[in-house]
């Protein structure tokens, strides 16, 4: 693709009371690891701009780059340090406090900038301009720099004295951003629902439900799951205690990393989940959390055992593997409630009776070689955990005490 990424994350933070927006908490994170989230899998490098506590952002394992101006000029210095630091042909930058930018962004903004052959390409919604998700030529600092030190910081007239290509997406909400400490609070609108059918598995033609599709309009949650879903193996998928199943929007740039060769397929749904809502993963989910979900309300279950067949759908030998090792499985839910559900629908935590019970923690005391007894005997006992599971437990306890 040869386009860099770049999350700008140098602000002063001055509508957020000075803090450093890209560290504030949301859903249990910082914000910049939302925005990491959903750009990685699209760029082949990514950097990220940051004016201060330096170490912190370091810490997500990818390079800064810091403002040349000073105090804080604003979204443009970034991008100037970012273009500075780029070596491909394409920068792409957004803004560090965007949870739900979309996955297609990058592609979507190349397509634009080459079809009408400009070196400048920037989102646009029914709302308008979206000027800080741009992607630019790598040749454009020379002309920010002359557009900076004449003292301008409006990035949208730097759109469009670039003559920018436009590219426009339906879903506004996708841009949103934060702009008081208050709205971090408010429930997420980036769900994003999957249902399919049973399809054929080359090369064998093994039957599965694995491939799904996007749900674009209201759907029926009940008791065995979306209405207009399906799943091949009923044995191991599938059922009133394995009715929805989450993957985490955070493990595909792990796996992309791991799996470059499949980087392109590594999107939301395409690892048969139902449901995807970024920032919630393995070590932020328990068994036992209730889950208000659109009308409906849901409870985690259980771990999703990596299925052999996540090998053939990919065709990457080893990534199930990679997947159970690194406990990247995501996790099931009943439905304890049944209601209507759409794209963008509320996903709100409403109960956590287990704390310490996460996903992460259950899968890797299951799978360790000598788990702790007591520690397993504890987990043994947590409520709301699938019959399977607790059998689990009880098999590995019955094996130690041999």
């Amino acid at each position: 693709m040869n386009v860099t990424g770049l999350i700008l994350a140098g602000g002063a933070g001055r509508r957020m009371g000075g803090a450093d927006k890209g560290l504030l908490p949301y859903r249990g994170r910082p914000l910049v690891a939302h925005a990491i989230e959903r750009l990685a899998p699209q760029v082949d490098r990514l950097l990220i701009s940051a004016n201060r506590n330096l170490g912190a952002y370091a810490a997500f394992g990818h390079p800064l780059v810091g403002d040349a101006l000073p105090e804080y000029p604003g979204p443009l210095a970034g991008l100037a340090a970012g273009l500075a630091a780029c070596t491909t042909d394409w920068l792409a930058c957004v803004p560090c406090d965007c949870p739900a930018l979309p996955l297609d962004l990058v592609a979507r903004l190349l397509a634009a900038a080459e079809a009408q052959r400009a070196p400048l390409a920037v989102a646009m919604t029914a709302e308008g301009m979206q000027p800080t998700f741009q992607l630019c030529r790598r040749e454009l600092l020379p002309a920010l720099e002359i557009y900076l030190a004449a003292g301008e910081r409006r990035v949208g007239q730097w759109c469009r004295r670039q003559n920018a290509a436009e590219a426009f997406f339906a879903d506004a909400a996708a841009f949103a951003n934060f702009n008081r400490p208050e709205e971090l609070a408010m429930p997420s609108n980036a769900t994003s629902l999957f249902l399919g059918g049973i399809r054929p598995l080359p090369p064998d033609n093994e039957p599965t439900g694995i491939f799904k599709r996007a749900v674009e309009a209201p759907v029926w949650l009940g008791r065995e799951g979306l209405a207009g879903d399906a799943q091949a193996d009923r044995r191991h998928h599938g059922g009133p205690e394995k009715a929805l199943h989450q993957y985490a929007v955070g493990s595909y740039p792990q796996l992309a990393a791991a799996f470059p060769a499949a980087a392109a397929l590594l999107v939301p749904g395409s690892m048969g989940e139902n449901l995807s809502v970024p920032g919630w993963d393995e070590h932020t989910v328990c068994v036992g959390d209730v889950f208000r979900l659109g009308d409906a309300r849901i409870q985690v279950s259980q771990p999703r055992a990596p299925c052999w067949k996540i090998d053939r759908r990919f065709g990457m030998r080893g990534m199930t593997r990679h997947v159970d090792d690194h406990a990247l499985n995501g996790w099931y839910f009943r439905v304890i409630e049944e209601g209507e559900v759409a794209p963008g629908c509320e996903f709100r935590l409403l109960e956590r009776p287990s704390p310490d019970a996460t996903i992460d923690r259950l899968w890797r005391l299951w799978r360790a070689q000598r788990p702790d007894p007591d520690e397993l005997r504890r987990f043994a006992q947590t409520p709301h955990m699938t019959e399977s599971w607790y059998g689990k437990f009880r098999q590995r306890l019955a094996a130690l005490d041999a």
